[in-house]
């Protein structure tokens, strides 16, 4: 196994990668993906649901009144919103 280090992108950025692996029977393939980087300090919706459901959220507890979210699905606003 061999690992790989490379320097982060900034946060909420999407870094696309392909790595050519050379196997020993002389094979080649290439290999893509898309890496997605979130900022630790935001609440991202990771799917859809109520803004009441810790499951809807990316920290896998409801956001607060300061916190900074980032809506990417559908989500009901079930709570009071004061």
């Amino acid at each position: 196994m061999q690992t790989v280090s490379f320097v982060s992108p900034i946060h909420d950025s999407v870094f696309r990668y392909t790595i050519e692996v050379n196997a020993a029977n002389g094979s080649i393939r290439n290999v893509s993906g898309s890496l997605y980087v979130i900022d630790p300090a935001k609440v991202y919706s990771i799917t859809d649901g109520n803004w009441s459901n810790p499951a809807s959220w990316s920290t896998n507890a409801v956001p607060t009144s300061t916190s900074n979210v980032t809506i990417s699905h559908i989500v009901t606003v079930d709570t009071d919103a004061t």
